[in-house]
C-alpha cells in the first residue's frame, strides 16, 4: 500500500490531524493556565500514556497478520483474527484503566511520593486515562483499516474530532483549568469508539455484525469493572509508601487475572497448551 500516493496521502493527514488532537490541549493550557497547574497536568499525561506500552506492542505484533490475511483474500479468517485482537486489546486495557480512573491519587502517591501533587493532578490523570483506554479498543479497528488500505476512516473522524477538540479545549479550560481541557479527551474518544467501530465494520469486514463488538465488551470485562467498582467503594487504601504499592500491585494483579480469565481467547489458549502438556506427560 506504501506505493499508493493516495495511501500515502492519506497517512500524512492522519499524522498532522493526530499531531492536532494529541498536543492541542498543552498548546491551549500553556497560555491560560499557571506553570505549576500546567506541570500537574504534565504529570498526569505522562501517567497515563502508559497505556502504550501495552497497545503498541500489541498493535505491531498483530499488524502484519491482519495484511497477510487480507493479502490472500482470506475474509473468514480476517474477522475471526480481528475478534480476537479486539478481545486481547481489550483484555489487556480495561484492568489497567480501571486503576488508573478509579485509583489516580493511590497511584501517584505510590509514584511520586508526593502527597499535594497527587491530589492536584488525580483528576486530570482518570479523565485523561479513561480517554487514552477508549482510544486504545480503536487499535485493532485503524490497524484493519490501514490493512485494507483504507484512511479514509481515520482521517475523516480526526477531522471531525478536531473541529470538537480544539473549540471544546479552549471553553473548558478557559473556564475550568486543567481538569476542564483534560475532560475533552474522555468525550472525543467516545466518540472515536461510537462511530469507528460500526463504520470499521461496515467498510473492511463488510459486515453489520459490529453490535456483538460493545456486547463482547460488556460481557467479558463485566465482572472486571464490577471487582473494580467494589474495590474503589470498600477498599481503604493504605497511608505508608510501601504498604500503598504492595496493595495497588496485588489489586492491580487481581483485576487483570479476572479479565484474561473472562477472554474466551485466553481461556482457549490455556486450554490448548494444557491438552498439549497433558498428552506430552502421558
Amino acid at each position: 500500500f506504501t506505493s499508493d500516493p493516495g495511501f500515502s496521502a492519506g497517512m500524512l493527514g492522519i499524522s498532522l490531524t493526530a499531531i492536532v488532537l494529541l498536543h492541542t490541549d498543552k498548546l491551549i493550557l500553556s497560555r491560560i493556565v499557571s506553570l505549576e497547574e500546567f506541570g500537574v497536568y504534565a504529570v498526569g499525561q505522562a501517567l497515563a500514556a502508559s497505556l502504550n506500552t501495552i497497545v503498541l506492542p500489541v498493535f505491531n505484533a498483530t499488524y502484519p497478520r491482519l495484511c497477510e490475511l487480507i493479502a490472500r483474500s482470506d475474509e473468514s479468517g480476517l474477522g475471526t483474527f480481528y475478534r480476537s485482537v479486539t478481545q486481547l486489546m481489550s483484555a489487556l486495557v480495561v484492568p489497567v484503566m480501571c486503576m488508573l480512573v478509579l485509583f489516580p491519587g493511590a497511584i501517584l502517591g505510590a509514584w511520586t511520593g508526593n502527597l499535594e501533587l497527587s491530589r492536584d493532578a488525580a483528576p486530570v490523570l482518570a479523565l485523561l486515562a479513561a480517554g487514552t483506554g477508549l482510544n486504545a479498543l480503536m487499535y485493532p479497528a485503524y490497524g484493519l483499516q490501514l490493512a485494507r488500505g483504507n484512511t479514509h476512516i481515520a482521517l475523516r473522524t480526526n477531522l471531525m474530532l478536531c473541529l470538537l477538540v480544539i473549540p471544546g479545549t479552549a471553553m473548558l479550560a478557559s473556564r475550568y483549568g486543567s481538569v476542564g481541557a483534560a475532560a475533552v479527551w474522555p468525550i472525543a474518544n467516545s466518540i472515536y469508539v461510537g462511530i469507528g467501530i460500526p463504520w470499521t465494520y461496515r467498510a473492511c469486514l463488510k459486515s453489520r455484525a459490529w453490535p456483538g463488538f460493545y456486547r463482547a465488551l460488556a460481557s467479558q470485562q463485566g465482572p472486571t469493572l464490577v471487582i473494580a467498582g467494589v474495590a474503589y467503594a470498600w477498599l481503604p487504601m493504605a497511608t505508608q509508601r510501601i504498604s500503598l504499592i504492595f496493595e495497588l500491585l496485588l489489586l492491580g494483579g487481581t483485576l487483570m487475572a479476572v479479565s484474561l480469565a473472562c477472554s474466551p481467547l485466553v481461556r482457549n489458549g490455556w486450554r490448548r497448551r494444557f491438552q498439549r502438556s497433558s498428552m506430552a506427560s502421558s
